[in-house]
């Protein structure tokens, strides 16, 4: 069905996207970046109104704008942030895969996701001046879209709203659109209009989005340094993705900042390794060394390696680390290199080995004055081992399955 409603004027169309490329910078700031990542790597389709979006649209690559809508219900980019933010969310908890939602009517569940959105956002500090007309009640507060939809099929079914078939219209919602006359009109959107996001069951394109997720959370945390900013349910929903995208990166930093004092200061990063970069940066005395282990066996080629070394210095862009001690090992230790500056960390050689036995390895990292081993390895190999005597991070690939006696432990699919 179209939503049909008066045209904009040029200048009110102009002053929009104006609004809206405003709103999309200001979204890749430190605080807004996990979103304004995705924001970026969606298509815009500028054609809601006729398209039948009554408000702003999402699917799996592509947001949808209504002009009309976003100008008279986005006063500042606070607000225009917030809608695309609420977007976003419904790529991120999953709310478009219809293996998901299974029977249950799509417009029911759109509005128990937008509650599960909204009071999200609201908890997380996020601002909206229309707040009092979109979905946020309390009483669905930390609860899941299933949880919340639950209750409202209740409620629907109780007022005789629907039997959730996909009939039910649920309450209605208003907007203020254009009047075709210079002012605006307030107009009531029933349960047809409900739906801003377009459902997909492509495994392929779900896959995709998850993916996207993954890499703007990766962005994120690399570039804060932390999580913060990012709400909790989106949290949540990181650590629920199966088989994620290369998580062992923005895992691998928490475990350093974990291992490290809580302790944030505006300094300047170690001038061999960052010359001319001052960054607020974790500062700990006991993390000054880190040693990499990378199994360099058969399974693994020179571009792979090369990878693995630029994703430690993309580990290390902002901790205060003086000194990086890098083993490779097959059956023993092939080599070891100990680098003070990024020049050197990027002329290690590449030593291709055989079989696999980190035992020797991890007997010389036991005697390093490093105070952290990552261990880089598809773990296929003898796991009978003694505990090491520091903090240990396992980046397991290709190898879900594998038990890892001691540390902890990350697994990831393949390397991007």
């Amino acid at each position: 069905m179209k939503y049909e409603v008066a045209p904009l004027s040029e200048n009110d169309k102009k002053e929009v996207l104006f609004l809206i490329d405003k709103a999309r910078i200001k979204m890749m700031n430190s605080k807004l970046s996990f979103f304004g990542h995705i924001l970026l790597q969606l298509k815009q389709d500028f054609n809601g109104a006729n398209g039948g979006v009554p408000t702003v649209g999402v699917s799996t690559d592509t947001i949808y704008y209504n002009l009309n809508y976003l100008h008279h219900n986005a006063k500042n980019t606070d607000d225009m942030s917030f809608i695309f933010m609420h977007e976003i969310m419904h790529l991120v908890l999953d709310h478009l895969d219809l293996k998901r939602i299974k029977s249950r009517c799509k417009r029911r569940w759109n509005r128990a996701g937008d509650h599960v959105i909204n009071l999200d956002l609201e908890d997380s500090g996020f601002t909206y001046s229309g707040a009092a007309h979109i979905l946020r009640d309390r009483k669905f507060a930390n609860m899941t879209t299933e949880e919340v939809y639950d209750i409202l099929k209740e409620e629907d079914e109780k007022n005789g709203k629907g039997k959730g078939k996909g009939k039910g219209k649920g309450k209605n919602i208003k907007v203020t659109v254009s009047d075709g006359n210079g002012g605006s009109q307030e107009i009531e959107l029933d349960g047809e209009f409900w739906e801003d996001i377009i459902h997909s069951d492509d495994p392929e394109e779900i896959n995709k989005v998850k993916e996207m997720v993954i890499n703007a959370y990766n962005h994120h945390v690399l570039t804060n340094g932390t999580n913060d900013g990012i709400p909790n349910s989106v949290r949540n929903a990181i650590e629920d993705i199966q088989n994620p995208i290369l998580p062992w990166n923005v895992l691998l930093r928490k475990f350093i900042s974990e291992t490290s004092k809580n302790d944030y200061s505006w300094s300047r990063l170690n001038k061999n390794f960052f010359p001319n970069f001052y960054l607020p940066t974790l500062y700990d005395e006991a993390l000054s060394k880190i040693d990499f282990a990378i199994d360099v066996s058969g399974s693994i080629n020179k571009e792979t390696f090369d990878k693995f070394i630029n994703e430690i210095k993309n580990i290390l862009l902002l901790q205060n680390i003086t000194t990086i001690g890098v083993y490779q090992f097959d059956t023993h230790t092939l080599s070891y290199d100990e680098v003070t500056n990024m020049n050197e960390l990027h002329d290690i050689k590449f030593i291709s080995g055989g079989g696999t036995c980190i035992k020797d390895t991890l007997k010389k990292a036991a005697k390093s004055d490093a105070k952290a081993l990552v261990i880089i390895t598809d773990a296929y190999l003898d796991l009978n081992l003694e505990p090491l005597n520091k903090p240990t991070i396992w980046c397991v690939y290709n190898n879900p399955n594998a038990k890892i006696p001691f540390g902890q432990t990350v697994f990831f699919d393949e390397y991007l």
